[in-house]
């Protein structure tokens, strides 16, 4: 599993202002899941990196 956003990235975009309880809440968000299932090269090549700065391989997602 892959966060859409990487919890690091969340962190330097402004989760470090959030309180401990939303962080685990976005963390670990069932219904607006941050997490996808991911290949383990793919979740490497992704690593922390802003959403907007990373593609996947696969085009049609």
């Amino acid at each position: 599993m892959g966060h859409v956003v990487p919890l690091k990235e969340a962190w330097r975009s402004g989760a470090s202002q959030w309180t401990t309880p939303e962080r685990r809440a976005f963390a670990n968000d069932l219904v607006d899941s941050q997490l996808i299932a991911v290949s383990a090269g793919s979740n490497r090549g992704k690593g922390d990196k802003d959403p907007g700065n990373w593609k996947p391989p696969l085009q049609s997602y």
